[in-house]
């Protein structure tokens, strides 16, 4: 059996199946848009204190940005991959 062929399969039906469940991206964009549009225009004068790691304050807030944006997408693939082995999907593969 050809490796690529699973990780196809898979591939696709996550493609077919995006546009039924728009909330996955949803979950993920808002708080991020949030974050920068309210607290980077709220705090940049943060960045003027004596100390401050950098001279841009949407580089301070860039790697919780990540960390905000992947976490809710690690727990949307882990509730789909235990909805796989519920309905013996990875094991038709």
């Amino acid at each position: 059996m050809n490796v690529r062929s699973p990780t196809w399969l898979l591939t696709q039906r996550t493609l077919v199946q995006f546009p039924r469940n728009p909330m996955v991206l949803g979950f993920s964009v808002p708080p991020v848009l949030m974050m920068f549009v309210v607290f980077g225009t709220l705090f940049e004068s943060v960045k003027q204190l004596p100390g401050f790691p950098t001279d841009n304050y949407y580089e301070y807030l860039a790697p919780a940005a990540v960390l905000m944006t992947t976490v809710p997408g690690i727990a949307n693939s882990a509730v789909t991959l235990a909805t796989d082995f519920q309905n013996r999907y990875l094991y038709k593969l």
